[in-house]
């Protein structure tokens, strides 16, 4: 493992950053994390909003020609991207995370955890 040399699509687990290079979180993780969040963290919309957005994007790239999805499309969700991380720092600045324990998830991690690190990519 020590020599893997390609992107690595995991769960966030902090033991894996030290392999391969590069890393991707699995998408059912964070469809996971979204879930969780939209259920514990009532009042919000950014997560529903990104919830969404990344299942457009799995539907347009399942689609996607062999070339892939177009320039234009991903400038969209981009944008969409940026301003649903914006929302949600303007809603976790009027409502601070809350400290619930997704029973379901590894208990470390929290759903505003998934903001942070979506916040580090914007």
């Amino acid at each position: 493992m020590e020599t893997f040399g390609v992107i690595l699509n995991h769960d966030h687990e902090a033991c894996f950053y030290g392999y391969g290079s590069d890393h991707q979180e699995c998408m059912v993780h964070i469809e996971l994390y979204l879930k969780d969040s939209i259920e514990n963290e009532t009042g919000f919309t950014w997560n529903g909003q990104m919830l969404k957005l990344i299942q457009e994007m799995i539907y347009e790239n399942n689609l996607a020609p062999a070339e892939g999805v177009s320039e234009e499309k991903i400038a969209e969700f981009e944008a969409r991207y940026d301003s649903i991380v914006q929302t949600a720092a303007k809603e976790y600045e009027d409502t601070p995370p809350s400290d619930y324990k997704p029973s379901s998830l590894a208990e470390e991690l929290r759903a505003s955890g998934i903001f942070l690190r979506m916040l580090k990519r914007a």
